[in-house]
């Protein structure tokens, strides 16, 4: 009996008169806190209990206490409530294990053989959900003791490439900087230079400006109506738009 709490419970002891079914959830109930809130609570964790639900309800269900004697006086110690989603979790795994285990005796004794899948499962399950519950709160692993399983039982798989890793900081590439080129030297880029458009109307001599432009200038409108073959053209008597010179030619 003692080699199986030291295999089950590793440093923790359960109170002497508690049965196999409230020390599997005293097991399940230790994991969800650390081993220092552990010593800062109860110092050495011996003569433990769980709240199982059947005096306070649902509401303590989880917390785990311990009294003793020093000095003629009653200790009592009790560690904070679980969180509601680590008592729903603690209460599916109990309802299971009823299922495959009897409720009382001081030994783990199968009620049910046709349960023991269910109850393997819920093992399982409980080891994933434990194992994301406890990498919420920074810790990766759960100890030793724990993955032991319950006589009959087999051990839960655990998956190595679900465990949260750390943050493995990418290679940081320097910068290459861009050669500047020098003041004599032209840049050329992939933009598209624009020339500006010279008037050139008041100019003397257009060959001499070197700056063509691309532009199309407009002419006046030309009024005709005095020219001499104006008989020939009697319906023409307004102005006509001659068009567009190109003056890059």
């Amino acid at each position: 009996m003692t080699s199986l709490l030291h295999r089950l419970f590793g440093p923790n002891r359960p109170q002497p008169n508690t049965n196999a079914r409230h020390r599997a959830i005293l097991r399940k109930s230790l994991e969800l806190f650390s081993i220092e809130v552990l010593a800062a609570v109860f110092g050495r964790p011996t003569n433990l209990r769980v709240v199982m639900g059947t005096a306070f309800g649902f509401f303590q269900f989880g917390k785990i206490t311990s009294n003793y004697r020093r000095d003629g006086r009653v200790v009592f110690r009790e560690t904070d409530i679980p969180d509601l989603e680590a008592r729903h979790a603690l209460l599916a795994y109990l309802g299971v294990y009823d299922l495959y285990f009897t409720k009382r005796g001081n030994d783990y004794r199968v009620r049910d053989p046709h349960a023991k899948v269910a109850m393997q499962e819920a093992e399982q399950r409980w080891h994933d959900w434990i194992v994301a519950y406890l990498a919420a709160r920074g810790r990766f692993a759960r100890p030793d003791w724990a993955l032991e399983p319950l006589p009959g039982l087999d051990r839960v798989r655990i998956a190595h490439h679900a465990l949260p890793r750390a943050a493995i900081p990418l290679r940081i590439m320097p910068r290459l900087a861009l050669p500047t080129p020098p003041p004599s030297s032209p840049v050329r880029g992939n933009t598209k230079q624009f020339l500006e458009i010279i008037d050139i109307s008041d100019d003397e001599d257009v060959d001499a400006q070197p700056l063509r432009s691309n532009a199309k200038r407009s002419l006046d409108v030309i009024d005709i109506s005095d020219d001499e073959d104006v008989d020939a053209q009697p319906l023409r008597k307004r102005g006509r738009f001659l068009g567009f010179v190109d003056l890059t030619v």
